[in-house]
């Protein structure tokens, strides 16, 4: 159990680096490094969709890298990957670099994230990493409570290229060290050490799309939509609604709370019930009211958060895991980077209009909930169909 909490802790602050040096980085240095560089405001937040863009189209490898070498040696280059890309921005002297910067910084959240350390529980606890995946995202959900404040401090401090090079200092220093030793002295059970051979490692187009990987993909892709889209809009839908500036941040930083309290509620009880029930009630929330608006989706993004790790584990097993779970976020990614943007069309035309697109995609998400069964236990087959129907199938 103490081994177990350390690997949490550990993978947690990698994660709240991760996050806050990534995700949140532009939404602290955003006006800053766009004067810095002679850069449009609009021009670098569409680069920010660009490098989301990079993670979806790389989310394939990622998972095959995953899979094949372990994800110690892939968060370790994640670091690398991060410390390099911020090394760039903070270098930048236009567009051009900065675009180079954030590709690059793109590129190291399609192996950095949270898909990453879930492999690793999956590598050290099989299928009991859930709580453990549980507690690395209750950690990563403070990368914005943390991130956030502490980039400003930098920025006030350092300047925003002080802020970004300390922040690839961050990830050779510390976050390089914790992602190295997380579980290296840990001894694991021989089932799971004999999984890891490279005998048992799968080549590329082993795994084949069955109808619950499509239901699990649109579920994500539902979700990432709403999230992506509330989260960069939900101040500017809170005035359009009437609030005044002051009252729409106070409902707004609602959002956050709620995610950790939800990811907490997660981590304890994740053991004893299915992730489906908790999707399922999740994506029922709606209101009119706007901070339970903000509750609702912060309930949503916590535990959906968790979810995402542990949907593929409990209906499919550890066997190619990293894999897998890639190709199930692949299309959630591309919506990601590509759903602000419409959602700022629509929010311009009618508020309305923004509030129900958003709920059209929870309740398509629910929808793809219909059916979805976990696997019976752990002496069930990998390839076992579900509901009579599905063969995913691995070699």
């Amino acid at each position: 159990m103490r081994d177990r909490q350390v690997i949490v802790l550990q993978l947690g602050v990698g994660q709240i680096a991760a996050f806050a040096s990534s995700f949140y980085l532009f939404g602290a240095l955003g006006d800053p490094i766009a004067r810095g560089t002679a850069t449009p405001p609009a021009t670098l937040f569409g680069l920010m969709s660009g490098a989301l863009l990079i993670t979806a189209f790389c989310a394939p490898f990622a998972g095959r890298w995953l899979d094949r070498r372990g994800a110690r040696e892939v968060l370790a280059c994640s670091n690398l990957a991060f410390a390099l890309a911020l090394a760039v921005v903070a270098l930048a002297s236009g567009t051009v670099s900065l675009a180079a910067g954030m590709m690059l910084l793109g590129g190291g959240m399609s192996i950095g994230l949270y898909g990453t350390p879930f492999k690793l529980l999956v590598e050290l606890f099989g299928t009991e990493a859930k709580r453990g995946m549980a507690g690395v995202a209750m950690i990563g959900a403070l990368g914005s409570t943390v991130g956030w404040p502490l980039t400003h401090f930098m920025e006030a401090s350092l300047g925003w290229r002080g802020a970004c090079l300390a922040w690839a200092a961050a990830h050779l220093l510390l976050c390089l060290p914790l992602s190295l030793q997380a579980g290296r002295r840990m001894q694991r059970p021989a089932m799971l050490l004999a999984a890891q051979t490279p005998a048992a490692h799968v080549v590329a187009g082993s795994i084949v799309w069955s109808k619950s990987m499509v239901q699990v993909a649109i579920l994500f892709a539902a979700w990432w939509f709403v999230s992506s889209c509330v989260s960069a809009h939900f101040p500017r839908m809170l005035l359009a609604l009437g609030l005044d500036a002051g009252r729409a941040m106070a409902v707004a930083s609602l959002i956050g709370i709620a995610a950790i309290f939800s990811r907490l509620l997660a981590l304890l009880i994740i053991a004893k019930q299915s992730p489906l029930a908790g999707v399922a009630c999740v994506l029922l929330l709606g209101a009119t009211a706007a901070p339970i608006l903000a509750i609702a989706q912060g309930a949503a993004n916590g535990m959906l958060a968790v979810a995402s790790g542990i949907l593929p584990l409990v209906m499919y097993g550890p066997e190619n895991y990293g894999r897998r779970s890639a190709l199930l976020t692949t299309p959630a990614r591309f919506v990601q980077a590509l759903g602000p943007m419409a959602f700022a069309i629509v929010l311009d035309v009618s508020t309305t209009a923004s509030l129900l697109l958003t709920t059209g995609a929870c309740l398509l998400g629910l929808c793809a909930t219909a059916g979805l069964a976990v696997r019976p236990g752990p002496a069930a087959e990998p390839n076992a169909p579900l509901n009579g129907q599905d063969k995913a199938r691995s070699p």
